[in-house]
């Protein structure tokens, strides 16, 4: 599909690992080029940036489960008048 995936980034001799049908059909081509920028970096600023990502990461901790268990809270909540939520205007920061 993305041809440089296998010839590396510009001729380059070191292709994207992640050069599967599957990944690939999902990835934006911009992520693609990012990745194969990264990929084409000395392992000590590879290993810098991977610690960047992984501590950007670090307040999203909840798993998916606690993420829709506190959606149907609100929900709840909003539906039985337990919270009254925003009107539009709150909403928009139009004047009432």
């Amino acid at each position: 599909m993305f041809d440089f995936l296998t010839r590396g980034f510009l001729g380059s001799s070191y292709a994207c690992p992640t050069a599967n049908a599957r990944y690939d059909a999902r990835m934006a081509l911009t992520n693609l080029t990012v990745a194969e920028e990264v990929l084409s970096l000395p392992p000590a600023e590879r290993l810098d940036l991977a610690q960047l990502l992984i501590d950007s990461l670090a307040g999203d901790l909840q798993s998916d489960a606690e993420i829709k268990a506190e959606l149907a809270r609100r929900l709840e909540a909003l539906r039985s008048g337990e919270d009254a939520g925003l009107s539009f205007q709150q909403v928009l920061g139009t004047p009432a």
